[in-house]
């Protein structure tokens, strides 16, 4: 037989099977869920991020950048907080996962995409401003 599955807060696994907890939650395997979290976090991150760099990229060539850099960011933003939100479903533990994952993406698609020429600065070196 196995031995029962014990989670601390949101209840405990019986002989008859789950019992929730406190929060009405049943225990289930957390680590496939905090996984699932994290991979979620990095698609998020991704689509945030790449967003963000095509948003930057065109910016020389558009009329109004005021118009593309608004409405990008609150397209970004809105769809990377619904999918936090929908992602954490009540729990922490999966919006800390899913934040690693963002995290971790931005990291990787700033070693992969900031290793470019800076020809939307003028030529200028990040952070220069020429004095």
């Amino acid at each position: 037989m196995i031995a029962p599955y014990v989670c601390e807060v949101r209840g405990r696994w019986t002989e008859n099977g789950p019992n929730p907890g406190p929060t009405g939650r049943i225990c289930v395997n957390d680590m496939g869920e905090l996984i699932l979290s994290f991979f979620t976090g990095t698609a998020l991150g991704w689509v945030y991020f790449a967003g963000l760099w095509e948003t930057v990229k065109k910016l020389p060539d558009v009329e109004k950048p005021v118009r593309r850099v608004v409405l990008s960011y609150a397209l970004r933003m809105a769809l990377v907080l619904s999918g936090f939100y929908l992602v954490m479903r009540g729990g922490w533990e999966q919006l800390a996962a899913a934040m690693v994952g963002f995290l971790l993406m931005r990291g990787w698609l700033l070693r992969r995409l900031g290793k470019t020429n800076n020809t939307c600065m003028r030529g200028m070196p990040y952070g220069s401003r020429g004095h």
